[in-house]
């Protein structure tokens, strides 16, 4: 009886693409992030797995930032997150650029493909999507004080 409920239990539940796809966030300090919490239940929640993994270097200069970039591509991710204090240092390190990273020299976003990395900057869209409803009446938004790169992108 058992042995048959687990057996319809599993033809019921889709399957499960075989390898997951492995994604990350490159920054410092990182280690409390809920990232790999959120982008692994966003990733089930479409059927497909995820490891998202924290990638905490502090003070890392060119050279290291280079490495963990090669070791993104090598290892087989599909792609990072970049957040403070990398997502200006990363930008002369990359492939290509999307026309928004390029405009404003920050990218918050890389992907990989073919063994290339793009990188992109998605904080514009959001933030602006977000701070619509507190415009004043007059049109004007309120100040954003933030150390990353959000404020820059909306500036």
């Amino acid at each position: 009886m058992q042995a048959a409920r687990a057996a319809r239990d599993t033809a019921e539940r889709p399957a499960a693409p075989a390898q997951p796809f492995l994604l990350g966030l490159i920054g410092s300090p990182i280690m409390s992030s809920a990232a790999p919490f959120m982008h692994e239940a966003a990733a089930e929640a479409l059927g497909l797995r995820a490891h998202y993994r924290l990638i905490d270097v502090a003070g890392a200069d060119e050279s290291g930032l280079r490495a963990m970039l090669d070791g993104v591509r090598l290892l087989g991710f599909s792609g990072v997150n970049v957040t403070f204090p990398y997502k200006e240092a990363v930008v002369p390190l990359l492939d290509a650029l999307s026309p928004g990273a390029a405009a404003i020299g920050t990218a918050n976003t890389v992907v990989v493909r073919d063994g290339k990395l793009t990188g992109a900057k998605r904080d514009g869209a959001y933030v602006s999507r977000a701070k619509s409803p507190y415009a004043a009446p007059s049109g004007k938004l309120p100040t954003t004080f933030a150390p990353a790169g959000a404020p820059k992108a909306t500036a």
